[in-house]
């Protein structure tokens, strides 16, 4: 049985039978690098999470490295889920957007967009993200863009995102420590905490959003918000 979390049955139900643009967001943040916080991906080399995620999605085979993208437990990357739907149920389109990789996937024929992004430092020593510009990118190519198809599915993969996504939604205010999920089974509660503690010590009281969104987010997040609105 399927069961709707949010929203209603009946949007859900409204796309049946439309064609999707399948649309990957990829990004890099140094916040990979703090011992403990993320396992989404092989140990040393989870910078290459989104990229190895792109060319499985895309091709069904990793081209810049020998192996798919699994935890050291061996539970692979969700994008095997993305992969076997595209299979069954083909998106109409799939495209690439390199939010600030450090190693661009190696697919052709796919359209990949880039906005001259680099990857973002670590949350827990200032992400040093220039979020108004990146916000205009995104809502910029949200103006200009055209989708052939009914729909879009816009996905994301980056690693130590939700870490990420609970630092920015406390820095704006969000009482939600507890809603954000992890990589790992269980979370490691405490490395999390404590990286968002210094995360959002870098606030200073006179930053506006932008200034804040710049210090303890990351690409992904920040372009998509200005894409979708």
């Amino acid at each position: 049985m399927i069961k709707n979390i949010i929203g209603k049955i009946d949007f859900a139900e409204f796309l049946r039978g439309k064609k999707a643009t399948f649309m990957l967001s990829l990004s890099n943040t140094q916040t990979v690098n703090i011992s403990g916080i993320t396992q989404a991906g092989i140990p040393g080399k989870i910078h290459l999470t989104p990229t190895l995620d792109s060319e499985f999605v895309c091709s069904g085979q990793l081209r810049s490295l020998g192996e798919i993208a699994t935890t050291p437990s061996g539970v692979p990357t969700p994008a095997l889920i993305t992969r076997a739907v595209h299979l069954l149920n083909p998106y109409s389109n799939i495209e690439l957007l390199d939010l600030g990789l450090e190693v661009s996937p190696q697919v052709d024929y796919f359209k990949t967009h880039s906005f001259e992004i680099r990857p973002s430092k670590s949350i827990a020593l200032d992400a040093k993200i220039d979020a108004l510009d990146i916000f205009q990118k995104g809502l910029a190519f949200g103006q200009t863009y055209e989708c052939s198809d009914d729909y879009i599915i816009l996905a994301e993969s980056v690693p130590s995102g939700t870490t990420t996504a609970r630092a920015t939604c406390q820095a704006l205010g969000y009482d939600c420590e507890e809603f954000f999920s992890s990589s790992f089974k269980n979370a490691p509660t405490t490395i999390r905490d404590e990286t968002v503690k210094n995360a959002l010590e870098h606030i200073r009281s006179d930053d506006d959003i932008f200034a804040k969104l710049g210090r303890v987010s990351d690409n992904m997040q920040i372009f998509n918000a200005g894409f979708i609105l």
